[in-house]
């Protein structure tokens, strides 16, 4: 009776053994063939590996489930539990572990977490990590394993070619296809006449990386300023001047006016390794009212990864406030990232960027709201947020989205630059 049971129960094991198998055969076979048609840029390499390892799991699973059927009609079972050592089932299921820490990875980084279908998956790849390791310590700490030279190199190279490109795709790759865009700018008088000075303004973008670069936002502003004296600082006004914010060097003289301002290059353009972009401009600057004149650009870029989507307007379901805090007018566009493979768009990782192009207004009148130094400045940023989650406006959840920013930035490239070119307006 204790040997029936016995065997029974191994019996039991070794077809839990056979479905995992198979059910790991589809997974890995059908998520690569989807990656390889809708990312094959990105996910080639992946997609490859997983095939293999798709293939191994399927001949471990015909091997198992041949065995069952062999050992049916005896009337002695004990062999079935042989499944259990075969190298190539062994080798399939250390090949698996480093695939099936690709979600939990995916989603220890993610910002959303309540999503009953992200649950279901990591839970779901947690339990084949750890049925994995099971498998391999069974066989090697209970039976005699006899592997040869080959499946002894398989079951230590495939494991280790999944955690070398797990490595290569969210460690290397981010760090070295960061947008490396150099921002060249300058102003220059073209002449003088009936107090009026004729200027021109040349701006040179330049991407010296070795990725292709998505502009989330190019503007330029010139602003004419009113100089203070020429006499020398005490120490007391340069402490208090020096705010250690920002380099808007408000110090030098007091904002006048917006002489020109536009866009150098349009959201959603895309700049090619080693590509220029030129752009000079004209205006002109009376110097009645401005002693000299601040051009500043700003940019906002991203490693290109696919064919994003920009709108001309942000979306009413994401908040925009409460920054920025002082008051004028914002001009803000929306950038809907591509998703990079399919673990990411089905565990939610679809961020979204958001560039707001600011312009604040002179505060005339009495305001409770505190207007700081920097905010005075027109500016230009990029706040991320995923698609999946909108907030609708509600103030309370404002600190939950910031650090859900903060998470979703990670999983992006941007370089954010600034540049400042200066130039004396004559009187």
């Amino acid at each position: 009776m204790w040997n029936f049971l016995r065997r029974d129960w191994t019996r039991r094991r070794v077809k839990l053994l056979c479905a995992v198998l198979i059910f790991e055969t589809l997974l890995f076979f059908s998520s690569a063939v989807y990656d390889v048609i809708e990312y094959p840029r990105e996910q080639v390499v992946s997609a490859v590996l997983r095939i293999v390892i798709a293939i191994l799991n399927g001949v471990a699973g015909w091997r198992v489930f041949q065995e069952l059927r062999k050992t049916s009609h005896q009337l002695r079972r004990d062999s079935v539990g042989d499944a259990w050592r075969d190298p190539v089932v062994l080798v399939a299921q250390a090949s698996s572990i480093p695939m099936a820490f690709i979600p939990v990875w995916v989603e220890i980084y993610s910002p959303i977490h309540d999503d009953f279908g992200d649950v279901l998956i990591t839970v779901t790849a947690v339990l084949l990590i750890v049925f994995a390791v099971c498998v391999i310590v069974r066989a090697f700490a209970f039976d005699h394993i006899a592997l040869s030279k080959v499946g002894t190199a398989a079951i230590a190279l495939l494991p280790l070619a999944g955690v070398a490109q797990f490595w290569y795709m969210n460690f290397y790759k981010p760090t070295h296809d960061s947008p490396r865009v150099s921002v060249t700018s300058r102003l220059g008088e073209l002449g003088y006449s009936r107090g009026v000075s004729h200027l021109r303004g040349e701006i040179t973008l330049h991407n010296e990386g070795s990725a292709p670069v998505d502009i989330l936002g190019a503007m330029y502003t010139v602003r004419g300023y009113r100089m203070e004296s020429a006499d020398g600082m005490p120490a007391e006004k340069v402490v208090k001047k020096l705010d250690g914010a920002t380099a808007n060097q408000t110090h030098l003289g007091k904002y006048v006016s917006l002489l020109t301002f536009d866009d150098v290059m349009q959201s959603g353009e895309i700049l090619m390794p080693g590509q220029k972009w030129f752009k000079s401009f004209v205006f002109d600057a009376r110097g009645g009212k401005q002693d000299m004149a601040r051009l500043v650009v700003h940019l906002s870029t991203l490693t290109h990864t696919g064919d994003s989507q920009t709108s001309g307007e942000c979306d009413e379901s994401f908040s925009l406030e409460p920054i920025p805090e002082a008051p004028g007018s914002y001009k803000c566009t929306q950038t809907r990232l591509p998703s990079q493979s399919l673990m990411r768009r089905v565990l939610g990782d679809q961020p979204i960027a958001r560039t707001v192009r600011f312009f604040p207004s002179k505060v005339k009148v009495k305001t409770k709201v505190k207007v700081s130094r920097k905010e005075k400045m027109a500016s230009l940023y990029t706040r991320y947020q995923s698609a999946d989650h909108q907030f609708k406006g509600r103030p309370d959840q404002f600190k939950k989205e910031e650090k859900e920013a903060e998470a979703i930035d990670a999983l992006v490239r941007d370089q954010n630059t600034e540049s400042i070119a200066e130039t004396r307006v004559d009187p």
